[in-house]
């Protein structure tokens, strides 16, 4: 626990100047959900196990155990990686797993590379 707020701690002291690149900080929970911070007025405070941010759009708390990740961002689009499942059609669209190795289809959980109809994205299957 503490070994977990002072990386964060870290992160954010060392990320100020990166900052003023972007204007939303996204924090990713365990479970991949991911919730973009306007960080114009943004401050973050931790107490009892919990992050506190509180900027102009109001005050959110997260469990600093459930947090995976955070990184600043040019947009507030929630994820760029998409969720979907069984929908998708391996037709005529090339999927790769994260080594780079082409595979016949999703049939397993996790992340990979759809190249369809021109366009690249990241695919995460749950």
């Amino acid at each position: 626990m503490k070994r977990t707020l002072l990386i964060l701690t870290t992160v954010m002291a060392t990320a100020t100047a990166m900052a003023g690149d972007y204007p939303y900080l996204t924090l990713q929970t365990a479970d991949g959900t991911q919730k973009p911070l306007a960080v114009e007025s943004l401050v973050i405070t931790f107490s009892d196990g919990q992050l506190v941010a509180t900027n102009a759009e109001g005050t959110q708390t997260f469990t600093l155990t459930d947090l995976t990740q955070m990184f600043f961002s040019a947009d507030g689009q929630e994820t760029a990686i998409e969720a979907i499942g069984a929908e998708l059609t391996d037709g005529d669209a090339e999927i790769f797993d994260l080594q780079g190795r082409r595979v016949e289809n999703m049939s397993r959980k996790g992340i990979y590379i759809v190249r369809e109809n021109g366009k690249t994205r990241k695919v995460l299957v749950k």
